[in-house]
C-alpha cells in the first residue's frame, strides 16, 4: 500500500490509464466482431460505367460530366439507359 501523496498519485494515474486502454481494447474488439463487411461493387468509373442497378448523373457541364462523355464510356454508360440525364444538375446548390 502507498502511503506518500505522490505515489498515490501516480499509482492512481496508471489504473486509470490501465482502464482506459482496457476499455478502448474491449470496445474496439466487440465492433469488429459484429460489424458486417461491406462490399464495395463499384471501385472505379469502370465499375461504374459497366454495372446495371444504379442510376446516376452529374453536374451539367462539369469535369465529371465531361469524364463521363469520353468515347470509351460513352457507348455504355449512355447508350444503357443507366446515365440517367434528369439527374443532370445546373448547380451545387440544387444538390443540397
Amino acid at each position: 500500500m502507498l502511503r506518500s501523496v505522490s505515489g498515490r498519485v501516480v499509482g492512481s494515474v496508471w489504473w486509470f490509464f490501465t482502464l482506459i486502454i482496457i476499455s478502448t481494447y474491449t470496445a474496439n474488439l466487440a465492433a469488429f466482431l459484429t460489424v458486417e463487411r461491406m462490399l464495395t461493387p463499384i471501385e472505379n468509373a469502370d465499375d461504374l460505367a459497366k454495372q446495371t442497378e444504379i442510376h446516376y448523373g452529374t453536374l451539367d457541364g462539369g469535369s465529371t460530366n465531361a469524364f463521363f462523355k469520353v468515347d470509351r464510356y460513352s457507348d455504355s454508360l449512355h447508350d444503357d439507359g443507366y446515365f440517367d440525364p434528369s439527374l443532370l444538375t445546373p448547380n451545387f446548390s440544387s444538390l443540397i
